[in-house]
């Protein structure tokens, strides 16, 4: 599983603290780490009051789904 330095540069931005010191060897080593990463935000603060996805939400699902479907296209599925 790969992830490009712009998409670590994103996440960086866009989760929390705790998170955000991902750095490029985490996803060469542990890119699992990274998607759980992303999932627990979203689950944490990416929605609104009527549990829609708000603006992180969505930039968080986006960047969760290309990084699976770039994925999917390296390993030939």
């Amino acid at each position: 599983m790969q992830i490009s330095q712009e998409q670590i540069q994103e996440l960086e931005d866009l989760l929390d603290d705790a998170w955000g010191a991902i750095g490029p060897s985490m996803a060469k080593n542990n890119p699992a780490f990274l998607l759980k990463a992303i999932n627990s935000e979203q689950k944490a603060s990416g929605y609104d009051d009527f549990y829609d996805l708000n603006e992180r939400g969505q930039r968080l699902q986006d960047l969760y789904e290309a990084i699976y479907r770039q994925n999917e296209e390296l390993m030939g599925r």
